[in-house]
């Protein structure tokens, strides 16, 4: 049936590799060019915009920073998101608490 739904980390890793990658532990990609591809404006179908984040009853980082949530999971506190920040995309995990932006899948 259609619905919406987060992305998995598989279908975010998938999505940014396609325009240039994310910086990754073990990685030689810096994430400048998976940055400037899927940034607002850039050259991909997806438009990121930099919404910050809020944690510990605080909103940081608007215009700045931009973290984007999967569905997967790291453990029962953490998980996975990519983040785009200073010119860079970088994928880690963040506790579960934080709130970061979404980007949902349309499955027909």
């Amino acid at each position: 049936g259609d619905s919406w739904r987060l992305p998995t980390d598989e279908e975010w890793t998938n999505m940014v590799d396609k325009y240039g990658g994310a910086d990754r532990a073990g990685d030689t990609n810096d994430g400048i060019a998976g940055y400037n591809a899927l940034i607002l404006n850039g050259n991909s179908e997806f438009a990121a915009l930099l919404g910050g984040f809020h944690a510990n009853c605080y909103f940081n980082s608007l215009g700045t920073f931009g973290g984007y949530w999967s569905i997967t999971e790291t453990s029962s506190s953490y998980r996975r998101c990519y983040n785009f920040d200073r010119g860079k995309l970088w994928r880690n995990g963040r506790i579960n608490t934080h709130c970061l932006s979404v980007r949902c899948i349309h499955d027909k």
